[in-house]
């Protein structure tokens, strides 16, 4: 049933503080000392580039790999050049590597960088990983045409290029990966006063790979991770603020005190049955935001039961967004949640309904009909609950 009764509403801090938010510009800078590498590409069958491993014929064992930077159909931050591309191989058995870094599906009019030849480090436990991290970070400045709110918007950002290594147990010796990494090499920042703290603000800018961004705030005696649309303090009783939105188009931050508390009023369609389902918000409950399609929150669901044994003063609701109810209640059903949950399909906009949700899954904490605290990460909601 499409356009099913659905109200999750939230009461915007936004619109409630006025002009006590503002808007923010953001300094950009390249950071290779705390670069994060956390992906890699993916293996190319090279019948699929049959004709331009043809034209590196003096390069031995060539295997081409992408990383898609998109990762997947999304309006908000699809990348119209969707690809980047690179060669591994070696030339006279020095190992290269070549990146398509002006994006344009070509490795003709790129440079060949040769490789350092790997040593080994004796504090390394090679035996006992597959992969290791390389001492190599290749800056590449690239410029991309991105897809946001229906207009199409040039983007440059630095990013690295790093080759992991392994140990290669038939011969005994160190050799590169035939894959690529992406690093994130550029940060966006900025200084400013925040209840009579001075603050530095500091994210990777990961877009478009990564929309859900957190930040860290850092004082002399203070750091802490924050995500946006999330209420923070820096001291127990300072004032609440709030990251509303984040540009990064333009490199601009919202950010402001917040007067009021968000306001949560649930209810819609159970994902057992047909029936309207009013939640009461009195007491303290815990709204996880889940779907049969998401691997992060499948994996997470042992650790929720486990909660539900621990905490019995908290009440557990699910916010299930599927393509049918078939597959939700099987996944429920086969990892015993037990709790109510309310049910959406894809056709209904999550984020039309009131609440900000970036990720999934998202946890929201809430106390008497107010939020107190977001989390996309199960370990800090479960940190949280132990205090």
């Amino acid at each position: 049933m499409k356009g099913r009764l659905l109200s999750i509403l939230i009461l915007s801090t936004a619109h409630l503080i006025g002009q006590a938010l503002k808007w923010h510009p953001l300094e950009s800078y390249v950071d290779n000392e705390s670069s994060w590498c956390p992906y890699s590409s993916t293996i190319l069958e090279n019948t699929y580039f049959e004709n331009t491993i043809e034209k590196f014929d003096y390069i031995e064992n060539p295997v081409l790999s992408t990383f898609n930077l998109s990762g997947g159909d999304n309006e908000m931050n699809g990348s119209i050049k969707s690809h980047l591309v690179g060669l591994r191989g070696n030339i006279s058995g020095q190992p290269i590597l070549i990146i398509d870094s002006d994006m344009d599906l070509s490795l003709i009019d790129e440079k060949v960088i040769f490789l350092p030849q790997l040593e080994k480090d004796e504090s390394i436990p090679y035996e006992q990983f597959d992969f290791f991290p390389s001492d190599i970070n290749y800056n590449h400045e690239l410029t991309y045409e991105v897809l946001v709110d229906g207009s199409i918007h040039s983007k440059t950002s630095n990013i690295g290029i790093t080759v992991k290594h392994y140990l290669d147990k038939a011969s005994g010796e160190l050799k590169y990966d035939n894959k690529f990494s992406i690093c994130f090499n550029q940060k966006l920042q900025l200084r400013t006063d925040i209840d009579g703290h001075d603050c530095k603000l500091t994210c990777y800018d990961f877009f478009p790979w990564i929309s859900a961004i957190t930040f860290n705030i850092n004082t002399d005696s203070i750091n802490k991770r924050v995500d946006i649309k999330t209420p923070f303090t820096l001291k127990k009783n300072d004032s609440k603020y709030i990251i509303d939105s984040l540009d990064l188009i333009n490199n601009k931050i919202l950010i402001g005190p917040i007067k009021e508390i968000e306001k949560l009023q649930i209810q819609g369609e159970s994902l057992y049955s047909d029936d309207i389902i009013k939640m009461d918000t009195t007491g303290t409950q815990l709204l996880h935001f889940w779907g049969s399609w998401c691997a992060g929150c499948i994996k997470n669901f042992p650790k929720l039961v486990e909660l539900e044994k621990q905490h019995p003063d908290i009440e557990l609701i699910g916010i299930c967004q599927d393509r049918s109810k078939e597959p939700a209640l099987k996944t429920a059903e086969k990892f015993n949640l037990n709790w109510q949950h309310i049910y959406f399909d894809f056709d209904d906009d999550v984020g039309g309904i009131g609440i900000d949700v970036l990720s999934y899954p998202t946890y929201i904490l809430i106390k008497d009909n107010a939020i107190i605290e977001r989390f996309k990460s199960i370990q800090n909601l479960i940190e949280t609950l132990k205090k």
